[in-house]
This record gives structure tokens, C-alpha cells and sequence, in this order.
């Protein structure tokens, strides 16, 4: 019990991850406009999401 609930904590401390805009650490993605960069950081993350 006390895993999954730190699973999906963690899963939602990447989600949060786009509003906070921390892909601008990357240095591919830092220099796109945002809206591009929220569909490639979003895109990256469903198949890590899914087979999880």
C-alpha cells in the first residue's frame, strides 16, 4: 500500500513537472517555444507511464 502511494506520488511529481517548465534544464528542449516543448516532454512520458 505504502509503495503505490509513493508511485503515484512520484508519477505526479513528473506530471508537475510541465507546469513548473523543467525541461528547460535539458539543453535540446530549452530553447523551443513552450507549447512544442509540453508535447514532446508529454510525448517522452506516456510510454514510461505505460509500461509502468
Amino acid at each position: 500500500m505504502i509503495f503505490s502511494i509513493n508511485f503515484a506520488l512520484l508519477l505526479l511529481h513528473e506530471m508537475d513537472a510541465i507546469r513548473a517548465k523543467e525541461w528547460r534544464m535539458f539543453i535540446i528542449l530549452k530553447d523551443m517555444e513552450d507549447n512544442r516543448v509540453f508535447k514532446v516532454f508529454t510525448i517522452l512520458h506516456l510510454p514510461l507511464y505505460t509500461f509502468l
